[in-house]
């Protein structure tokens, strides 16, 4: 992650903001989370890294965070809303 991508979470909404020349925005109500996944290898939970994916609704992921520190911290965190 660098200082131009910006995760938040709030009671209400998720919001992730990502990029230096080009943004991207992406917005999702808490309440519409399905399930957030976390992928580790060995390495990367060595570390305490990895990549965080959040689902809402169908196949595809809504945000993907790769070389996220503690990402299950943050899961955690969006599991207790």
């Amino acid at each position: 992650m660098t200082r131009m991508d910006q995760l938040k979470i709030t009671s209400e909404k998720i919001q992730w903001d990502h990029g230096i020349f080009s943004k991207t925005y992406v917005e999702l109500d808490i309440e519409e989370v399905r399930s957030v996944r976390v992928h580790q290898n060995l390495i990367q939970r060595i570390f305490r890294s990895g990549r965080l994916e959040v689902y809402s609704a169908g196949d595809q992921p809504e945000i993907v965070i790769n070389g996220l520190p503690y990402p299950t911290k943050i899961r955690e965190i969006v599991d207790a809303y």
